[in-house]
């Protein structure tokens, strides 16, 4: 098999490479879990025997019996071969140990592990009382070590006083290579079980990766191949459409502006008219107001008329006694003519005096006679007067209703021509919006022609992954 054999392969090789490094991985955890838990067993068995050596020991450095002391390490040395006693001072020097070869070293000479002389050091120095196990390797075997001081205690004062805390220390040395053995046969039983698994997982993924990824995938695939063409279609019908609304919208958008253009127009006149209306309304207003000042002066010519009428019938009546006067007065110089006459000589003079009154009251007579004449005419004319200015009062009075009237109109006009301004305000600006919002769909209507040129581009683009995809799922 090689990588032509399709998607099948490459996805169950992968998953077995990764199912073997899980399996390597969780072996590799449980080996070491394992082996820790071992070393830490072993830790804790060197650590009572430890103790319990420790205990054994005290009754018999008491009383200062060494030989007890030895025939317990020979014990230990008989019973134990894995197990190594040492016992020394404060000197670090070995009085007892299970390698009577040993005794009398210093442990510097004995120890090969560092740590573990540096941790020995340090609880005789600060009188600690127990260390940690250390691991040591020694001529190609494993030790599992642990050291804990001999603190001076009351009963060892009498031999050695109570200047020092720490007169020494155990360590037991405890031999694990079994441990490491036993933990090498578990790591082998792992790999085996691990490997034993890792087949049996292998064939259920290649069942599971048949039936449950590789088939439905192929569908997918076919699946992909058809929506694919179903969306180039779209695509393709989606792009003539935008196009045409994209042209349908420049035309509209140009169109719009046009329109636009001449409400302009228009609400410019209409501003001007409502101009125009507000001037004729305050020409109609100076108007109204000249003709009501010319009427106030018609009604006080008319009332002086009047005037002139009554002086004129006074001065007739006047005119008229006047006459009645002269009459009298003629009357009076006949009388006294004739009396003149009668009396003769005597009463010549006066007879002139009557003479010169009577032409007194013809004089006179005849000036009443022309006044009155003359104030007949002058009354005449007054009552023509009279006559022209109730007309012309009439006139005007038509006149101030015709401006009034006109003023009603030009303001109903004026209020119109506001409101028809205001209207076409409106229209404006909703044009205006139309036509942005005209010029939005007309990008947008070419931006989703691009997409959708782009989108079928894809779609083509997509149908040749989906070949590629089948053939790689297939093989080949």
């Amino acid at each position: 098999m090689n990588a032509k054999h399709g998607l099948q392969f490459k996805i169950i090789i992968s998953l077995i490479s990764l199912l073997t490094l899980l399996i390597g991985l969780l072996i590799t955890i449980n080996t070491i879990d394992q082996q820790r838990a071992l070393k830490k067993e072993a830790g804790h068995a060197a650590t009572r025997l430890s103790q319990a050596i420790h205990n054994g020991i005290k009754g018999p450095m008491a009383v200062n019996d060494g030989r007890t002391i030895k025939n317990l390490m020979s014990g230990i040395s008989r019973e134990m071969d894995d197990i190594e006693i040492f016992i020394f001072d404060f000197n670090r020097e070995i009085s007892y140990t299970t390698e009577e070869s040993l005794i009398g070293k210093t442990l510097g000479e004995t120890l090969q592990t560092p740590s573990l002389i540096i941790d020995i050091n340090n609880f005789l120095n600060d009188s600690a009382t127990l260390i940690e196990p250390h691991e040591e390797f020694i001529k190609n075997q494993h030790f599992m070590s642990i050291a804990q001081p001999i603190l001076n205690e009351k009963n060892c004062h009498h031999c050695h006083g109570t200047s020092r805390k720490i007169l020494g220390g155990i360590m037991v040395r405890k031999n694990i290579d079994n441990t490491y053995a036993t933990n090498k046969s578990l790591r082998y039983k792992s790999i085996m079980v691990g490997i034993i698994g890792a087949l049996i997982a292998i064939v259920l993924l290649y069942y599971l990766i048949s039936r449950q990824v590789i088939i439905p995938i192929d569908r997918l695939g076919r699946t992909l191949d058809e929506s694919t063409d179903q969306v180039s279609c779209a695509a393709s019908e989606v792009a003539s459409s935008s196009q045409l609304l994209a042209a349908g919208s420049s035309e509209q958008a140009s169109d719009l502006q046009q329109t636009n253009l001449s409400f302009n127009e228009i609400e410019n006149k209409a501003r001007d008219n409502a101009e125009q209306s507000v001037k004729a309304d305050n020409l109609v207003n100076q108007t109204i107001t000249m003709i009501n000042s010319v009427r106030d002066s018609m009604n006080e010519m008319i009332d002086s008329m009047e005037k002139i009428k009554e002086a004129s019938h006074r001065t007739q009546k006047i005119i008229k006694t006047i006459d009645e006067i002269a009459f009298q007065t003629n009357l009076l110089a006949l009388n006294a003519a004739v009396e003149a006459a009668r009396a003769g000589e005597a009463g010549a003079g006066f007879a002139v005096v009557a003479d010169e009154v009577r032409n007194l009251a013809g004089r006179s007579a005849e000036a009443a006679k022309e006044t009155s004449q003359m104030i007949a005419e002058t009354m005449d004319r007054v009552n023509q007067g009279a006559e022209v200015l109730e007309r012309t009062n009439q006139d005007f009075t038509a006149v101030d209703e015709g401006a009034t009237n006109t003023q009603v109109i030009i303001a109903e006009i004026t209020e119109n021509s506001n409101a028809q301004s205001e209207a076409l305000k409106e229209i404006s600006s909703s044009l205006k919006k139309i036509d942005n919002i005209t010029q939005q769909n007309a990008a947008t209507s070419e931006e989703t022609a691009a997409a959708s040129e782009e989108l079928s581009a894809q779609s083509e683009e997509m149908k040749g992954i989906a070949k590629q995809f089948r053939m790689m799922i297939k093989g080949g």
